[in-house]
């Protein structure tokens, strides 16, 4: 085969004439500096960026469950190498950890690249700042979680363009926080605003960017870099201003602009089910979730991307590829559900906790639906909150304890539905609650 091509590279070389064949200049040659020159390019570099962190190391599954799954509310009920990460079993050769630290990097790389490239003369005013207001809203987004999860890290502002670039010392904590700060307060000012019959829903937007200032401060009150013996000295200098600019980034969000809320229980007693419903079906609610990694967003623009979200820790239905895959990898704890137990009619605690699972008998042949929510110590506990799939009874359910051949009804009824294990399913990152929380949380210190 490999003949017949350089045959056939040969033949059109020989007829079409060297001279006309080498004076054509590939269309696909493109320079960086020749690059980021009109809205289309900056749009597609910036949804690269974006994509970068709705990766399978990512948003779309290590990073937002496997190495989330280890904490007071779950954990893990695999016992393999692969999901050592979820159990502390942790080192810094670990795929996980290697592929979270490579992936954030490689977002701010990308948003270095087009700080550096794109040219103010090539766009208005409003475009130009629009556009690097999204791009800095994402480098400081990936900043704030590396130094969250690592400490001191290389800060670096400027593209790496050869090996030596990567000689970057870590740098204080402080230092990484003051630029993530830099970068959200600048998105604060030229993103859009959700509610503008211009912004595209999944993007980052302005009340977003307030947002994570305020979690931005709440972390930088609280986070104690030094060693001491007076705790006082543990503290970043005069800690409890940051406290105060959390205060006052939730106030711009719930008493300025007040325009995103939740769904009171009073007006819908469902609400709480319904908008991670939202999250299921590819439903933006943007009054109540200011952010969420999008993976429809980035599908409309023809980006295949999809993540694991409601399988890997989804309720548990293993059989044929037809059905909507959970191999419930997690359980809730029992602690989580020693505490809905203290408050059973709490709402949240049927969605939270599933209390059900699917699994094909091979003695009956047949798939037999199980209910569990009394059996928190069951092998497939399963949370709730991404659920692909539910009984269509589930009175009928918990009456009979198990049903052969139970009836259910797909909640994941997107695209992403008919693949067994991938989905489109949205993660949040910033929801309203959490902002009503944050402010409460600053109120006290």
């Amino acid at each position: 085969m490999k003949i017949k091509i350089a045959l056939l590279i040969l033949t059109l070389t020989t007829v079409f004439g060297c001279s006309d064949f080498l004076d054509v200049k590939p269309s696909s040659d493109w320079k960086l500096e020749q690059y980021y020159t009109n809205k289309s390019e900056v749009e597609i570099a910036l949804a690269g960026i974006y994509s970068t962190l709705s990766t399978e190391q990512l948003y779309g599954n290590i990073f937002s469950v496997l190495m989330e799954a280890g904490t007071d509310e779950s954990y893990t009920n695999d016992n393999t190498f692969s999901w050592n990460d979820a159990r502390f079993e942790i080192s810094s050769s670990d795929d996980p950890i290697r592929n979270t630290w490579s992936q954030f990097y490689s977002c701010i790389q990308l948003v270095n690249l087009l700080e550096k490239n794109m040219k103010p003369e090539s766009f208005t005013a409003e475009e130009y700042n629009t556009y690097l207001a999204k791009a800095r809203f994402y480098r400081a987004f990936s900043y704030f979680t590396l130094a969250n999860w690592w400490g001191p890290v290389p800060l670096r502002l400027t593209p790496s363009t050869q090996q030596s670039d990567n000689n970057v010392a870590a740098s204080p904590v402080f230092d990484v926080y003051k630029q993530v700060e830099k970068d959200f307060l600048f998105a604060s000012k030229y993103l859009k605003h959700a509610k503008d019959p211009d912004y595209k829903q999944g993007e980052p937007n302005k009340m977003a960017a307030h947002g994570l200032l305020a979690r931005l401060y709440l972390r930088m009150g609280g986070y104690q870099p030094y060693l001491s013996a007076n705790e006082a000295e543990c503290f970043f200098p005069d800690n409890s201003q940051y406290f105060t600019k959390a205060m006052e980034q939730c106030d711009t969000i719930i008493y300025q602009d007040a325009w995103h809320a939740i769904v009171p229980y009073t007006q819908d007693s469902l609400s709480y089910r319904n908008h991670f419903l939202n999250y299921l079906q590819d439903r933006y609610d943007t009054k109540e979730s200011l952010f969420e990694i999008s993976f429809g967003y980035l599908q409309n623009l023809g980006i295949q991307v999809s993540g694991r979200l409601g399988n890997v820790n989804g309720v548990e239905f293993i059989g044929t590829k037809d059905i909507p895959r959970g191999f419930c990898k997690i359980n809730a704890s029992v602690a989580l559900y020693n505490l809905y137990m203290q408050n059973p009619t709490d709402k949240r605690l049927a969605w939270n906790i599933a209390g059900y699972k699917n699994n094909f008998s091979a003695s009956i042949n047949e798939f037999q639906m199980t209910y569990i929510m009394d059996k928190p110590l069951d092998t497939e506990y399963g949370p709730g909150k991404f659920r692909r799939w539910e009984p269509k009874d589930i009175n009928a359910l918990k009456s009979a304890s198990k049903l052969v051949k139970g009836e259910y009804i797909i909640l994941n009824n997107t695209a992403s539905a008919i693949d067994p294990n991938f989905t489109s399913i949205n993660f949040p990152i910033l929801r309203y609650s959490d902002v009503l929380l944050m402010y409460a949380e600053a109120a006290i210190g």
